[in-house]
């Protein structure tokens, strides 16, 4: 759909090749915060998470835990979530369709 020559990120795609990294098991580790977006249709919701990467010291790790159709499964998962993990922070857009959930 979008010619490659002419596309464009905020993170350079030779950058974000580099950092990636294999499988994490978040549930073995320290989740920092965790983050909600929710599609303008509200037709799917994704739930992120940070944490310390466990072997890459002072690096943060970022992964993109959940994307499912739908937005009435995301209260009750962060719930349970941060009940088992206690995170930090939780990262809502308060002006896009996330706000609801506040």
């Amino acid at each position: 759909m979008w010619d490659e020559l002419e596309s464009t990120s905020v993170i350079p795609m030779k950058l974000w090749t580099a950092l990636r990294t294999d499988f994490i098991d978040i549930e073995s580790i320290k989740v920092l915060a965790a983050g909600v977006d929710i599609a303008p249709d509200r037709s799917q919701a994704t739930v992120s998470l940070a944490m310390w990467h466990p072997e890459k010291q002072d690096t943060v790790h970022i992964e993109g835990a959940k994307t499912v159709p739908g937005v009435d499964w995301v209260v009750p998962y962060l719930s349970g979530l941060n009940k088992r993990r206690r995170f930090r922070a939780l990262v809502v857009d308060t002006v896009g369709p996330a706000a609801a959930l506040i």
